[in-house]
């Protein structure tokens, strides 16, 4: 999975679905160009932290910081999921 998943950004494209029936937003084209991106790493001491001041699970806080992560890209994209 680990190779698939790397492999990702050389890949042709993306399923064609979400862009066929406008669920991304209209801003958003498929232009078939892919790039790797590398993030700085985050601490896991950083996330534990967060995780014991907030009283939620390890997971709570990777899905929160996920979910505002795709609700950022939906906005800056008109995504009309989000309106």
């Amino acid at each position: 999975a680990m190779i698939k998943t790397s492999l990702l950004p050389f890949s042709k494209r993306d399923h064609g679905t979400a862009f066929s029936k406008n669920i991304v937003g209209g801003n958003a084209k498929d232009t078939h160009v892919r790039k790797l991106m590398i993030f700085p790493s985050i601490p896991i001491k950083f996330v534990k932290s967060i995780k014991n001041k907030a009283n939620v699970s390890f997971n709570d806080v990777l899905v929160a910081a996920l979910s505002q992560t795709i609700h950022d890209f939906c906005h800056h994209h008109s995504c009309p999921m989000i309106r």
